[in-house]
Order: structure tokens, then sequence, then C-alpha cells
């Protein structure tokens, strides 16, 4: 399938990438020569999508998230990137771990990149925590992992009110807060008469 203007290579491997070169040159008397060359790179895409590990089925705010990020067996290894609620994490930022990738003794690569942050309240916008993981080589492979978790916030109960404070006789507050009934009762085993004049 090769002829003046192109060339096929059958049967490449990863020792094919590199720079190709095309030459033309003018018949005689001037023998111009021109030429151009192009990197070529050969791509081993991963078997399997990305995944994500060490991650728990629920957070509560206050927890730590500690989770990675792996793409496994490819050349050259995936670049990687988190992305917390469809929001990505810069790659300057210190919740990013980043680690070198893995050879083979194929010349194939493991990549893999943690993500560690506490998880706050702004974390469960609609109660979950979503987290989503991305690999990608050059413009030719661009493979996406997401993981929805459940997130619990803090238990920030009602206000309580009571209509009433029974100790050793039947008198009724109305009106009377939680605090004030609190206080009425912490109050009444060392004053018993207390409760009589309010």
């Amino acid at each position: 399938m090769s002829d003046q203007r192109r060339v096929e290579l059958s049967s490449v491997s990863l020792q094919s990438s590199g720079k190709y070169r095309c030459e033309v040159s003018a018949d005689e008397p001037s023998f111009h020569t021109e030429s151009k060359s192009d990197e070529m790179l050969v791509v081993v895409k991963p078997d399997k999508d990305p995944s994500i590990t060490g991650g728990q089925t629920k957070y509560h705010a206050g927890d730590q998230v500690n989770v990675n990020c792996t793409s496994e067996r490819s050349r050259p290894a995936a670049s990687l990137e988190w992305y917390i609620n469809g929001e990505k994490v810069k790659t300057e930022s210190d919740k990013l771990l980043q680690y070198t990738p893995v050879n083979d003794s194929d010349g194939l690569e493991t990549s893999r990149m943690g993500l560690r942050f506490t998880a706050r309240p702004q974390h469960f916008p609609d109660g979950h925590l979503h987290l989503k993981c991305t690999a990608t080589i050059a413009a030719v492979y661009h493979m996406v992992t997401e993981e929805k978790v459940e997130g619990q916030l803090p238990q920030t109960g009602p206000a309580l009110e009571s209509k009433g404070v029974y100790s050793g006789g039947s008198i009724l507050l109305p009106h009377t807060t939680w605090v004030s009934c609190l206080m009425l009762t912490l109050l009444a085993p060392h004053t018993p008469h207390l409760l009589t004049h309010l």
C-alpha cells in the first residue's frame, strides 16, 4: 500500500513511535530538496475504565474522604483528573496526591491519583457527594468513572417547648420556653418553693 506519496506501516509496536520524515528532491540540474517531519505516537489504550477505590458508603460532615483513581496498563500512562460535585479539582490543589506511574515488564504503565479532603455540609448539595475521575490519553482516549455517595449532615434538632413544669405539685406555666424550663428544673431541688413565687 506504500507509494511515492504514502507509506503504510503494518504490525506497529510501541517501538514504532518516533519522528518520521518525508523528503522530496528535484531532478537535475538543481537537485533542490525539501523535507518535513512529524512525530507519530503509538498508543495502547487501557482494557478497563478508570476505577475509584477507598470510598465509604456514607459520609458525615467532618469525615475524611480518602479515595484513589487508577487507570491500568496503557501507553503512555493516562492523565487523571478529579471532580467534586462536577467541579474540577485544580492540579495545584493540596487535595490531590500525585503518584509516579508504575511500569510493567511489557512497557505498559498504570497511573494513579489520590483525592483527600474533609467533607463539609456544602459537599452534600442534594444529600449526596458526587465524585468523578477522568482518564485521558492524547486525543484518542477519554473515559469517565463516577460515584454517588450518601451524605449525612449534622443533626440540629428544633427548639423544644413546654407548657408546664411538674415539681411536687400541679403548677402550669403557660408559654414557657425550654431554656427557662430547664433553669427552673435545675433550681427546683435546691429551692423547693421557688416555683410558687414565679
